[in-house]
């Protein structure tokens, strides 16, 4: 595990990404250093189906996220999906996968490149991705120091805040 968090460091270093960044300019950012496209889709995914997904398609990359959660589990889901863009990871391909007909009923399947959710993951690329989507999170979370939106650090809401976003000394 301490091997597969230095590459992912070193990997997302590579992208020259601002100490602190919130999702606009994280996204903003990736688009420009990989020349494509990326937008935002909050959507009602239903418990049975993913939480997440990223849709390829010549140019533009799609992040359809679960609407109905939390604001701070739509970014993990966001890091997630992003996480997979980073780490250059590509769907498998399950022969009779129907879930992006599911999902996108009116979308003609053939003009998506790939359709890329869990399921469709490896388990060491499903791995690399929640390492990604971790350190992308602290990121994201040091962005929101300072904003409006950020708790007291005194109040309740705060010191849970502050026990749950915790870093090792050794910055593993």
């Amino acid at each position: 595990m301490k091997a597969l968090r230095r590459q992912c460091r070193e990997k997302l270093a590579s992208y020259g990404l601002p100490p602190a960044y919130d999702l606009p300019l994280l996204c903003d950012h990736l688009a420009r250093v990989r020349n494509r496209e990326i937008h935002l889709v909050a959507m009602p995914m239903g418990t049975s189906g993913p939480c997440g997904l990223w849709l390829s398609f010549p140019g533009t990359d799609y992040v359809v996220y679960e609407a109905q959660t939390s604001r701070h589990h739509q970014e993990h889901i966001i890091a997630h999906e992003l996480a997979h863009m980073i780490c250059g990871h590509h769907g498998v391909g399950v022969p009779g996968d129907d879930s992006g007909t599911q999902l996108f009923p009116d979308l003609d399947p053939s003009l998506v490149q790939d359709l890329l959710y869990r399921e469709n993951y490896s388990d060491a690329q499903e791995q690399e991705a929640e390492v990604m989507a971790f350190l992308l999170g602290e990121r994201l979370r040091a962005g929101t120091r300072g904003r409006a939106d950020a708790p007291d650090p005194n109040s309740v809401l705060g010191r849970i805040h502050g026990s749950l976003n915790w870093r090792r000394e050794d910055g593993s």
